[in-house]
């Protein structure tokens, strides 16, 4: 069982990564990249060797104007709690918002999705076969959502959340990792981010 906390995670705020400007990522328990796409519903494409492969499929996809239509997202083999887990990867689009997509990709498993844009606007949900338990904004985390919102209370303040009357913002993102590594065993660290093979896949917006 992890213990991380958000001093395992002050790397990000310094990181030439850019994650404290926006980054949006999602763990999914016991599947391959391979399935992790076929069950948002999207088709397999050439690999991207590091996150530098990843953005360069990135800047490709948003000059071809599909953006409007289309989430892109890279998808990694990792090890976790229990064994292996599919990471997902972006920088500039977020499947994590929509249960369209998020629900059949935790059919059977646990999915933690999290992330935030450079307007600092960000997310935390934990799925559970198919289940929204909690959700809530990392930025605001006395206010929580879901089938079970309050079951993370204890692991958020080991995380490094302050859920007091008057909570304070100071590494939100930070603690937001460190909430997910105590959820899913991954660890993620720049060189995981930097070096991992992703395999790219597009998936239409889902309708709001």
């Amino acid at each position: 069982m992890s213990v991380a906390t958000r001093d395992d995670y002050a790397w990000i705020r310094h990181s030439s990564l850019g994650l404290a400007e926006g980054y949006y990522l999602t763990l999914a328990d016991g599947i391959s990249p391979q399935e992790f796409l076929a069950r948002i519903g999207s088709e397999l494409q050439d690999r991207a060797d590091g996150i530098q492969g990843l953005r360069d499929w990135e800047e490709a996809f948003f000059d071809s104007g599909r953006y409007h239509d289309e989430l892109l997202v890279g998808v990694a083999a990792v090890e976790g709690m229990g064994g292996a887990w599919a990471m997902g990867l972006a920088t500039d689009s977020c499947i994590g918002v929509f249960d369209e997509l998020m629900v059949p990709l935790s059919a059977g498993c646990r999915v933690i999705t999290h992330g935030r844009n450079v307007n600092a606007v960000d997310l935390f949900r934990w799925y559970e076969d198919g289940e929204l338990r909690t959700h809530f904004e990392p930025l605001f985390p006395t206010d929580r959502v879901g089938s079970d919102p309050d079951a993370l209370a204890e692991e958020m303040r080991g995380a490094g959340f302050n859920l007091s009357d008057q909570p304070g913002h100071e590494g939100h993102t930070a603690a937001t990792f460190a909430l997910a590594e105590r959820l899913t065993g991954v660890r993620i660290t720049e060189a995981l981010l930097s070096t991992s093979i992703y395999w790219p896949g597009c998936v239409e917006i889902p309708d709001l």
